[in-house]
């Protein structure tokens, strides 16, 4: 492993553990005042928040906290009456519980978002005849005056091999004025 590779692994963790260490620092106050009492050790209720870990890149961990987000957010805990002092103490927790579990999400996939790709021609038809309520002939008609696909070996949703030029805007958008007129009848 050259140098670079080494620096940039620790300054990940390094980077992950300081944002773990700053989520439990804007966190704890809540737990104390609110949650342990129910949620601690040695009480009867399945979760243990004394116990639990802050670490949001373990995925058991992130749907705890999400679970507990979601359940706090929408009233269900706690169950009791709380003073104002732990009211700002639970909505300072949620402000900071909010963005680090969106972070942690954005974080966990990685490069695994789709590419965007543009509707075949098929997919373009099913689409005119889903919000024209035009009949499938039409729809399938006016799709074919799409410019042709390039040749994908029978694969023809795959992002990569959809590139989009303006001759292909052109065409969608000839094609969705042709729509929208056979769908429209103006005039008597």
């Amino acid at each position: 492993m050259n140098k670079v590779t080494a620096m940039l692994v620790f300054t990940v963790i390094i980077a992950g553990q300081a944002n773990a260490d700053s989520f439990e620092a804007e966190v704890k106050p809540m737990l104390e005042a609110s949650c342990l009492l129910c949620h601690g050790e040695g009480t009867v209720t399945p979760l243990n928040m004394q116990e639990l870990s802050y670490d949001l890149g373990d995925a058991e961990v992130y749907r705890t906290w999400e679970h507990i987000y979601n359940r706090i957010e929408r009233g269900q805990m706690p169950p009791m009456e709380v003073t104002d002092t732990v009211r700002s103490l639970i909505d300072d927790a949620l402000a900071a519980i909010k963005p680090a579990l969106t972070d942690a999400n954005i974080a966990a996939r990685g490069g695994s978002r789709t590419a965007l790709r543009r509707l075949t021609q098929l997919e373009y038809a099913y689409t005119l005849q889903d919000l024209l309520h035009l009949d499938a002939e039409t729809a399938r008609a006016m799709a074919s005056e799409l410019p042709a696909a390039s040749d994908t070996g029978g694969f023809d949703t795959v992002a990569k091999t959809q590139d989009i030029s303006s001759l292909h805007v052109r065409g969608y958008l000839r094609a969705a004025d042709r729509a929208l007129n056979a769908a429209i009848q103006l005039g008597p």
